[in-house]
């Protein structure tokens, strides 16, 4: 949400304030009535929308960086034991498969990471009970197979956050400029009879409807802590 559109918003609010608070000296004037009952329900949207603009990626990008974390330990956990058994059964195929670093893991691509861990996976079920003489235990085999699909599914997860978040700023910038169009071209023409019928009230209604530029009237920080910046 722009600076502009942040003021547009406070400016609802106080409208809708406003309106609620003087909902006696308006009531019998079913048009004013419908019009604040629009701002209202432009506000609430407004809010709903605002949420879902602002879940951003960071939650599932942890979750896809811990996962890797657990799985590279896993991973390293399982080879090795691969490697102990492939020497001690001279099995040179088993030697092949288990050959694996921390830093082979890093330079991986994603689709070739997941298709390695499942390769591990593959070679390393049909052993487990020899693996489990070196400390592999099950639990730890079945854990590459549901760990490396968990994570090769993060990334259309984080896509679908990044979709919907700008979906919903392009209806949330809609849904502003229609709720300032209802105020500019509806209420404020709906309210100018007050200036005769109750000039106090009109005057209070401008006063809460004024754009007040938000930025500016803020408070400037003290010296001390500007110079500590």
């Amino acid at each position: 949400m722009t600076r502009k559109e942040m003021n547009l918003v406070s400016m609802f609010k106080t409208t809708d304030l406003f309106l609620t608070t003087n909902n006696e000296a308006i009531k019998n004037y079913e048009s004013v009535v419908q019009s604040h009952l629009k701002i209202k329900t432009g506000i609430s949207d407004i809010e709903a929308l605002s949420g879902t603009q602002s879940i951003g990626t960071k939650v599932q990008t942890e979750l896809k960086t811990n996962e890797k974390t657990d799985l590279d330990t896993i991973v390293i956990k399982v080879t090795n034991a691969m490697s102990a058994e492939a020497a001690a059964t001279n099995n040179v195929e088993l030697k092949i498969k288990a050959s694996l670093t921390k830093s082979t893991l890093l330079r991986l691509r994603q689709i070739d990471y997941h298709n390695k861990i499942q390769a591990i996976y593959k070679a390393a079920l049909p052993i487990a009970d020899k693996l489990a003489v070196w400390g592999v235990t099950m639990e730890d085999i079945e854990a590459l197979n549901e760990k490396s699909n968990s994570y090769i599914n993060r990334t259309p997860d984080i896509r679908n956050v990044r979709v919907v978040s700008k979906q919903a700023s392009a209806d949330m910038k809609k849904k502003i400029y229609a709720t300032y169009d209802e105020i500019k071209l509806t209420l404020d023409n709906l309210m100018k009879p007050f200036s005769s019928l109750n000039p106090t009230l009109y005057g209070q209604y401008l006063n809460a409807r004024a754009v007040v530029d938000i930025a500016a009237t803020q408070k400037p920080k003290p010296k001390e802590e500007v110079a500590a910046e």
